[in-house]
């Protein structure tokens, strides 16, 4: 019998058929493979690109440090304009916020001067809202500051971070140990998905070694508020379309960000550090056979199914061919392998070395950062291509594996001293860390070097720095950098008994270049002056901008004589000056304040308001003009007086001390409209029961443009007091009441809504009102006198010119001016029954009020013969010590209407 032997016919179909149902097979697995590696590729990608932006975030919140600690003082202008840049820089970055650490006496002061500086809903408050803050508590963490300024982010202003545990912990480890930490956003109304990044500052420019002496300087906390989904977002540049990923983070406590699902399959994780933190973030992701898969196995089937019927000699072919990819594959698994471990070293350029310190693997970072391709650094020593110096002093470092394992294994780094990579002809800044690699057995096989490129860092610290000290518009020092070298001076003087030399100086013509041409043509005088005065400087003599159009000048080792010729030097150089604006030509000219520095010279305090007393004197002089100061100058001590009525009367406007009086303005002519006029005129009690004479302080009110805020209270007072008063007071109908305004008010363009406001407010008649304005202010603010005049005029109010008589061109504007009443100034009724030409004066004052139609009011009427002479003349009204007493409000109102004079 013969034996049964395989058919070729069916053995190669069915052979056939084997082969392509595996070929399909491995394609699906490839396809698979390839997929899965695009996974790990980009997860790791994602892993890269957060350590990068979280070693970004902890340098921007580092330089905020380095800034708060370079500054004398927190200020918002000095911070926003970093802030802006940082946070357009890197959008990963949700807002950056200063929590001041205040303790519970310091409390309600904060409030006060966060609403003073503009946050008029500024509270301290929990981040649940609705729960009280306890009473128990010594110490607040409260936002006061915070970048970008938006409706959303300015409710967290006052929010008291110490109310949550968490937050709590985390702030008093960083403070005690002066590190970073980065914890959860916690919940209470504000957005999740949010890492908050906190460091502290403290006070003075050294920092205390101990835990307790830190806990004692510490003066709040700087925060970096991350956006977890921006953090993960895959970095841009890539062909590759991305995959869907998702992210969790993970802390020691348990998973903070959830992923959006969690039930897949397969997952990557990392683990981070920073600071004394540890979380580890977990990439899930689930491999998807798609169409193009498919595809792909049915045309590898097809192509493999006739192939195999061409040759079967092509089988060997595809075998060995398999197995060759086989052995790549494996390959590239344990470089692979070899790269996870290298990258769990957080850095930027990764550099591996075997056994005898050859490279290689180099990351594309440090291809880029050493100009050298991985190719052509294969298999050279690292030494060779990482060539390491300290600066300044250049000293080589011979071996940098070696030097960072040193130093990592012995928990240094360098201090006073930079390091450096020398490439080529160039250099750049460098931080960076070793490791020896070790296999599965714990043989060496090798190093890690990671080098970081520190240039920003330095580059940021450097112009923090720079701008911490400097005026950004002039390039000049600035007002705080200037008073530390007025110190210096000062010392030096008291050391060596030298004598140094203060000036401060003020541009006389700055505000009509501002309001002539804007602010772009203020900006560049400024920045001409600047100039100037910087080339008229030698040897260590100092200028600054100390705000506004207001320089300093510090002259070292100069007498009183020398300074004032060198003063009066740069008042010449400065009044040579034409500065040209387009088609405008103005003159500049300056005032200049100059105080001797010496041994016997007060504090810097005393200095500074020495000289600002001396450019005052100076202006008064009638500008353009140099003033030194001395202790016995009788301008200099005017000045000061003025100066220490300004925070009293700032004092009083904000505890409302100030009160209204009335004086009636007595009708002369029988049926005259209105009938009974009433002047309401300011007063400023004290506890003693005495008055303080306007004559005093209304000046400073003046000089220190605070008569718009007195106006704007006499204005909102009246109108409130005009109801009570016509009810008290019995006035006839048609009565009217007069408010005096100033020229700082008449100015604003704000003050004409204010009045329509109060007028509607407290309902009073607007034809019941008339607003004095002085003939100097109607003349300097003409236009703007005229415009505001009107606009209440069409309203029903009317207007009197007060002290008519006392300008220069006094008949050549009234014709031009809308008014009712012209008031004569009293020094021409005083004296007019001595005084020829006083009468003179009133006749004819009253002979234009006649022609022009207005109504008469002669002041200062002290006497009955001078009250007769007015009638005679045909004055209408007379207001004086003679006809009626001022009498306060309150007065009046606690009194009956019998008791109110109005009789002439």
């Amino acid at each position: 019998m013969r034996a049964l032997t395989p058919n070729p016919s069916v053995l190669f179909p069915l052979a056939g058929l084997a082969l392509v149902v595996l070929v399909c097979w491995l394609v699906y697995a490839h396809q698979i493979s390839n997929q899965r590696v695009r996974y790990e590729t980009q997860a790791e990608l994602a892993f890269q690109s957060l350590s990068r932006r979280l070693a970004l975030a902890q340098a921007s919140l580092d330089a905020l440090v380095g800034l708060y600690q370079a500054s004398d003082e927190m200020d918002a202008a000095l911070f926003t304009p970093f802030s802006e840049e940082l946070l357009q820089e890197y959008e990963f970055i949700d807002s950056l916020q200063y929590l001041a650490y205040v303790a519970h006496a310091e409390k309600q002061f904060l409030v006060e001067e966060m609403h003073e500086l503009g946050f008029s809903q500024f509270e301290i408050r929990t981040l649940e809202h609705g729960i009280d803050l306890p009473a128990n508590r010594d110490y607040y963490l409260v936002t006061s500051f915070v970048e970008p300024l938006t409706p959303s982010t300015a409710a967290q202003m006052g929010i008291d971070w110490l109310a949550n545990e968490r937050i709590r912990h985390s702030f008093y480890e960083v403070a005690g140990g002066n590190s970073i930490a980065m914890i959860p956003m916690p919940s209470g109304g504000l957005e999740s998905r949010r890492l908050v990044m906190l460091k502290p500052t403290y006070f003075g420019r050294t920092i205390q070694s101990g835990v307790a002496d830190r806990l004692e300087q510490i003066s709040g906390v700087f925060i970096v508020v991350l956006d977890w989904d921006s953090l993960t977002q895959p970095p841009s540049g890539t062909n590759e379309p991305l995959l869907p990923i998702s992210f969790s983070l993970e802390f020691e406590g348990g998973e903070v960000f959830a992923a959006s699902d969690s039930n897949l399959p397969f997952e990557k994780q990392r683990q981070f550090e920073l600071g004394d933190n540890r979380f580890g973030v977990v990439a899930r992701y689930e491999l998807l056979a798609t169409g193009r898969i498919y595809l792909t196995m049915a045309l590898a089937g097809f192509v493999c199914a006739i192939l195999f019927s061409i040759a079967v000699l092509e089988l060997r072919s595809r075998y060995l061919l398999q197995r060759e990819k086989n052995r790549v594959q494996s390959q590239l698994f344990k470089e692979r392998e070899r790269a996870e471990v290298t990258l769990r070293s957080i850095g930027d350029a990764v550099i591996t070395t075997n056994i005898d310190n050859r490279i290689n693997y180099m990351n594309p970072v440090a291809e880029r950062m050493l100009d050298c391709s991985l190719a052509a650094a294969h298999g050279r020593l690292v030494t060779d291509l990482v060539k390491l110096e300290f600066l300044p002093f250049g000293d080589a470092i011979d071996d940098p594996v070696d030097f960072y394992i040193e130093m990592t294994q012995s928990n240094l780094r360098q201090t006073g001293m930079d390091v450096v990579l020398r490439i080529g002809e160039g250099s750049l800044a460098v931080d960076g860390n070793a490791s020896p690699l070790l296999d599965s057995k714990g043989e060496l096989i090798g190093s890690l070097l990671v080098l970081r490129d520190v240039s920003l860092e330095q580059e940021l610290t450097s112009q923090l720095v720079y701008q911490a000290s400097h005026d950004s518009l002039t390039g000049l020092i600035n007002r705080a950098e200037f008073e530390n070298r007025i110190k210096d001076a000062l010392e030096l003087s008291r050391q060596q008994d030298s004598h140094h030399a203060l000036c401060y100086l003020d541009l006389d013509q700055f505000k009509l270049v501002n309001d002539t041409c804007g602010h772009a043509a203020g900006d560049e005088l400024l920045k001409q002056v600047a100039g100037i005065l910087q080339s008229l400087m030698q040897d260590e003599n100092l200028v600054a901008r100390l705000g506004g159009d207001e320089f300093g000048l510090l002259l070292h080792s100069c007498d009183q004589q020398q300074a004032r010729s060198f003063a009066e030097k740069v008042r010449e150089t400065l009044h040579d000056l034409h500065f040209k604006w387009e088609d405008k030509i103005f003159d500049v000219s300056a005032s200049i304040g100059l105080v001797t520095i010496s041994r016997m010279s007060g504090s810097l305090g005393d200095l500074m308001s020495a000289a600002d007393l001396a450019c005052f004197a100076a202006k008064d002089a009638g500008r353009n003009a140099v003033h030194v100061y001395r202790v016995d100058d009788e301008e200099i001590s005017e000045k000061y007086t003025q100066m220490q009525w300004l925070p009293r009367i700032k004092e009083a406007l904000k505890n409302d001390e100030f009160e209204l009086a009335v004086q009636s303005v007595i009708p002369l002519k029988q049926a005259v409209a209105p009938p009974m006029i009433n002047e309401f005129l300011l007063r400023w009690p004290q506890d003693n029961g005495q008055l303080i004479s306007p004559g005093l302080f209304i000046p400073t009110a003046e000089r220190y443009d605070l008569m718009r805020d007195l106006d704007w209270w006499v204005i909102e007072k009246a109108l409130a007091l005009i109801p009570e008063l016509e009810t008290v007071m019995g006035l006839p109908a048609g009565h009217m009441f007069t408010i005096n305004l100033s020229g700082q008010s008449v100015g604003d363009p704000e003050l004409a809504n204010f009045i329509i406001g109060k007028l509607r407010q407290n309902a009073v008649n607007p034809e019941s009102v008339c607003f004095e304005v002085t003939e100097t202010v109607a003349i300097a603010n003409f236009s703007v006198a005229v415009e505001f005049i009107n606009r209440l005029r069409s309203l029903g109010c009317r207007f009197a010119l007060d002290d008519f008589g006392s300008g220069l061109s006094s008949f050549g504007y009234l014709k031009r001016l809308p008014l009712d009443f012209l008031k004569i100034d009293g020094l021409f009724v005083r004296d007019m029954l001595e005084d020829p030409v006083d009468l003179a004066m009133v006749r004819t004052i009253y002979d234009v009020a006649r022609v022009l139609k207005l109504q008469t009011i002669a002041e200062w009427v002290e006497d009955e013969p001078t009250l007769q002479a007015l009638k005679s003349i045909g004055i209408d009204y007379a207001q004086g010590f003679h006809l009626s007493k001022p009498m306060l409000a309150r007065e009046i109102l606690n009194s009956k209407p019998k008791q109110v004079a109005h009789s002439n």
